[in-house]
């Protein structure tokens, strides 16, 4: 209970400090995809005054498209169409990546191959 009367007092400070005390790998998972997403090319097209369609390239070559739509092409708002499509690849990339803790790193079996 002591941490947690702590990381209620943190609430004020820092959240996320207090957070990363309960859930460090989720932290650096979050902070791992956020890397990710910010080295990698990214391409937005808008279409038709209401659509956007963003496509983000990894380092890896891996390609995520999201887009966001407009029912009403007057009330169209490029930077909000923009973050949602940012926070629709980014929850597309945390369902991809997931990290897992290794329990016996010692048993690990190393192996090296050499090519012809």
């Amino acid at each position: 209970m002591k941490d947690l009367d702590e990381a209620i007092r943190d609430a004020d400070g820092s959240l996320v400090e207090a957070w990363r005390r309960f859930q460090p790998d989720l932290v650096f998972e979050k902070e791992f995809i956020i890397n990710e997403y910010n080295q990698a090319e990214k391409t937005i097209h808008v279409d038709y005054d209401n659509l956007i369609i963003m496509s983000v390239k990894l380092k890896n070559g891996y390609i995520a498209v999201e887009y966001c739509i407009c029912k009403n092409p007057k009330e169209f708002d490029l930077e909000k169409g923009i973050e949602m499509c940012k926070e629709k690849i980014i929850n597309h990339l945390s369902s991809i990546y997931h990290f897992r803790k290794i329990e016996n790193p010692e048993k690990i079996n190393k192996f090296s191959m050499k090519a012809k």
